[in-house]
């Protein structure tokens, strides 16, 4: 078999089942999958053991990039801070100069959270949707309650304290785009990203009925042109992606497909797993038959079905003018009964509109300097994932 996959050097690790919110897109909960329920609530410390020899046995492969975890749930606060800390004993123990981060909901967070997290050097991301509003329309309580007032109070204590933190915004395609960027600029996050909503073809209108024509690209393209008027750039990595991509530059992401996964999902039972949004497709689209071999990837067929899905263009996009950047748009977003991952993405016709966008505002600011790409500098555009 060609060797198609190349070895990861982020692996998303899955503390716990639990989470302590419901939000109703949540591809994990309240879509297609109840994977969840078959797995152990916690990771024991002798998969993280196990975790650990693999990362170690990889290091003579790309032997320059530092390897990166990032913790993740459910909510990851759940586990609880002498849990947490016995992982990052264990792992450090196999890879000194591993690096950590944490993608949390915010909720949990507290002064001695914070104290744990800078003394042991995890750079940390919060989940908010942009004003309050907007947030509390899907981020809600097990009782349906909005939560963006306790997530507030947790950024707040982050300033307080002097914590860096990054935050992560997935796109309210009933909202102005304008008004959630301006949201997440008055938080003053060292870096924030967009993700667009995680939905199939299939399951698309069950989750966001009755959309307005082009919602995701209008929201996009209002975001979009307050961060380019910005006299520094704030690192937004969907958007540093895509004026990469226009100027010819490799970004970091898969959101508009990739030559690989450039991380592993690592679930609570132990188990290496593919890209984990692919839950939004159906029960058992991240599990495999055999387990998972880091030191072998290759040989796992599932994988490079995934993996070849990823790289090849879509059927209907190859004539697209934005076929080399957009390269169908995001895998999970492709996926049909009829035709599985050889679709355009669901929100193809929102990706038309912005990637029209980004390359029009690319090209007029082009013609006004004599280097664009020296103006913007790779190293505010080119995003720098310090969290998944």
């Amino acid at each position: 078999m060609k060797n198609i996959v190349a070895m990861p050097t982020t692996f998303i690790v899955k503390l716990t089942q639990i989470c302590n919110i419901n939000c109703s897109y949540c591809y994990v909960y309240n879509h297609q999958s109840e994977a969840h329920a078959q797995l152990p609530q916690f990771l024991l410390n002798d998969d993280v053991h196990r975790l650990g020899r693999d990362i170690a046995a990889t290091r003579h492969i790309h032997s320059d990039v530092v390897r990166k975890v990032v913790f993740h749930g459910g909510e990851p606060l759940v586990a609880g801070r002498k849990r947490l800390q016995e992982y990052i004993d264990i792992l450090r123990s196999y890879v000194p100069d591993i690096t950590f981060s944490l993608q949390t909901n915010g909720i949990l967070l507290s002064s001695d959270w914070i104290k744990f997290l800078k003394n042991e050097a995890i750079s940390l991301s919060i989940s908010i949707d942009g004003g309050k509003a907007d947030h509390d329309q899907f981020r809600v309580d097990k009782r349906g309650r909005g939560t963006f007032n306790k997530v507030r109070r947790s950024i707040d204590l982050l300033h307080q304290t002097d914590m860096p933190f990054g935050l992560l915004c997935v796109v309210n395609p009933y909202a102005s785009g304008a008004d959630t960027y301006r949201a997440l600029k008055a938080l003053t996050p060292h870096n924030f990203n967009f993700l667009i909503p995680d939905v199939s073809r299939d399951t698309c209108d069950t989750y966001y009925p009755e959309l307005p024509r082009l919602s995701i690209g209008h929201f996009l393209q209002e975001a979009f042109d307050l961060w380019l008027a910005e006299p520094e750039v704030v690192r937004v990595g969907l958007f540093s992606d895509m004026v990469a991509a226009v100027l010819g530059w490799k970004g970091r992401t898969d959101a508009f497909g990739s030559e690989n996964l450039a991380y592993l999902i690592y679930e609570t039972n132990g188990k290496y797993e593919l890209l984990d949004v692919l839950k939004v497709c159906g029960s058992n689209m991240t599990q495999t038959s055999e387990d998972i071999d880091l030191l072998n990837l290759n040989e796992n067929e599932q994988i490079n079905t995934i993996i070849r899905s990823q790289r090849i263009i879509p059927t209907e996009c190859r004539a697209c003018r934005h076929a080399e950047v957009c390269r169908g748009g995001y895998l999970p977003h492709r996926w049909d009964q009829q035709r599985e991952f050889d679709n355009p993405s669901v929100w193809c016709d929102d990706l038309i509109y912005i990637w029209d966008h980004v390359k029009r505002r690319v090209s007029d600011l082009a013609r006004q300097i004599d280097d664009v790409s020296h103006t913007l500098s790779k190293s505010n555009l080119i995003p720098v994932y310090e969290l998944y």
